[in-house]
């Protein structure tokens, strides 16, 4: 047998994290994961030959089982080491790729979780809004119009009766805070350059108080609300 070589630094650093301190043979013979206490072997038993393909990890006592002789006696053979290696080696790529992978998904999950607080934080606002909104219509109250008298000759020889138009009465009070947290919401939620939705938010901050309004600014809510929902807005 050729004069012991010493296993080069880095060689040895790879086969201990590859391994990550496992022993193939307790992780396969006896279902032991544990980390452990070991040396590194030869597979060839050449303690001259530190290519990284003959070395692996053992534990003490599988060690000096595999270097004795008896050991040998028992079948421990030097394939069935390898293949045991490299079983190892295969379970612990796959389960560190597992772990990136759910580490990745965790980090896109934590990335996405500010969008998705800040998308149900303007959706409750807007069903507020919507609510609000619903709220002051539901309490129109109808002012039947006057009963007036008009001439219809020169003369006033003649006259008619005649009915002025309804008149809605919106509490002008409610409408005038709706309308104003209407406006600083939608300023607050509308992205630079989204035109669109920019005219709305001027819009609502010069809404008029009368019932065809108040209609189109709940009608207009409920839209953007349904855009926030696609994810046109966020």
């Amino acid at each position: 047998m050729a004069r012991r070589k010493a296993i080069p630094a880095k060689v040895e650093t790879e086969v201990l994290l590859t391994s990550g301190r496992r022993c193939c043979l307790c992780r396969y013979l006896g279902n032991d994961e544990a980390e452990k206490k070991g040396q590194i072997a030869h597979l060839d038993h050449d303690n001259a030959n530190a290519a990284l393909d003959n070395l692996v990890f053992l534990c003490l006592k599988h060690h000096d089982e595999y270097d004795s002789r008896s050991s040998q006696a028992k079948g421990l053979k030097t394939a069935e080491v390898r293949a045991y290696r490299d079983r190892l080696h295969e379970a612990r790529n796959h389960g560190q790729r597992a772990a990136a992978l759910e580490e990745s998904s965790e980090d896109q999950r934590r990335r996405r979780a500010p969008a998705v607080g800040r998308r149900n934080q303007l959706l409750e606002q807007l069903r507020e809004r919507i609510d609000e909104g619903e709220e002051i219509h539901g309490a129109i109250q109808i002012e039947r119009g006057r009963v007036r008298k008009r001439w219809i000759r020169r003369d006033y020889s003649e006259s008619e009766l005649y009915r002025e138009p309804d008149r809605h009465v919106i509490d002008w009070k409610c409408f005038v805070e709706w309308r104003t947290r209407c406006a600083s919401l939608l300023c607050e939620m509308i992205p630079a350059g989204h035109a669109v939705h920019e005219n709305l938010a001027r819009t609502f901050a010069n809404l008029q108080c009368g019932k065809a309004e108040l209609e189109w600014g709940v009608a207009t809510l409920k839209a953007l609300k349904q855009d926030v929902e696609s994810g046109l807005l966020a």
